[in-house]
């Protein structure tokens, strides 16, 4: 029997917030709950929506330009940083749905 791997609270956690709602149904197609129980989780433990922390988050590294970056090359900084962390997250998610989904019996 094949086991499909489910997203669980502790690996949204690792995405908050640094992706948005479609990031994560984009990433993980078939083990993303859907948007609607993604919202509930979150409220759950007490976060504020996904897309509204992720807005805010990349306000607050914007907003954190020191004089010596252009906004340009600080925005670019910013994301390159934002996708490095994300990056860093998935990998560890997908190395736990492989080994969850390599249990499966054919």
């Amino acid at each position: 029997m094949k086991i499909r791997y489910t997203l669980t609270d502790d690996d949204l956690q690792l995405l908050y917030p640094l992706c948005t709602l479609d990031d994560i149904a984009h990433l993980f197609p078939e083990q993303a709950p859907k948007e609607w129980t993604i919202r509930r989780r979150y409220r759950r433990l007490g976060l504020p929506p996904l897309n509204t922390a992720h807005k805010r988050m990349l306000e607050a590294l914007l907003s954190a330009r020191d004089e010596q970056h252009t906004e340009e090359t600080w925005q670019a900084a910013c994301q390159d940083t934002i996708h490095e962390l994300l990056t860093n997250q998935v990998d560890k998610i997908w190395a736990k749905i492989r080994t969850v989904e390599a249990r499966s019996i054919d």
